[in-house]
């Protein structure tokens, strides 16, 4: 929690693919660098056709104030990968939140003596599990091919709101 912002994680099955992202966004002492890890797994064959550690375009279309933690969540939240003449883009819009932890219960109970430690530790952590629709746009070329489908994500966010953080609707 000390060194990790917040990040996103999720997978997915579609028909054709499988989708694995996980974007860390570091904290403050680490500059707020953002880390995409996204991969893409042909469900045939199992074999990994796309992977990317770098380079991504990351746009929040639309935030929503989270009720139990008082922070902004994405609501709809677009990446983009390029990689050896692919293109992915992937596109999570949030549906409903299905588990929220805030800092005073984020280790399964409520525990003041806690939340103060991570208080002045300059951490406010909360933990929200989604469930959200997804699209996959995966370009090669002229060949263009879409699936969407329903998928559960994570979302943990140990830092307090700080805009440089880069969870703000991009304009």
């Amino acid at each position: 929690m000390t060194t990790i912002h917040h990040w996103l994680w999720g997978r997915q099955s579609l028909e054709s693919y499988t989708v694995v992202i996980f974007d860390i966004v570091a904290n403050e002492k680490y500059g707020f660098k953002q880390i995409p890890i996204f991969g893409l797994i042909n469900n045939k064959t199992g074999d990994v056709i796309f992977k990317n550690t770098k380079n991504a375009k990351c746009e929040i279309n639309e935030l929503y104030l989270q009720e139990e933690s008082q922070k902004l969540h994405p609501k709809v939240v677009k990446f983009t990968y390029e990689h050896n003449g692919m293109k992915v883009e992937y596109t999570i819009k949030y549906k409903e939140e299905i588990e929220v932890r805030t800092s005073k219960d984020i280790f399964g109970k409520e525990d003041e003596e806690v939340k103060e430690k991570l208080a002045k530790l300059g951490l406010d952590p909360s933990y929200i599990r989604y469930y959200a629709d997804a699209e996959l746009v995966v370009t090669q070329g002229n060949e263009v091919k879409k699936e969407a489908g329903d998928m559960i994500y994570e979302y943990a966010y140990f830092g307090k709101p700080d805009e440089r953080a880069n969870i703000k609707v991009n304009s």
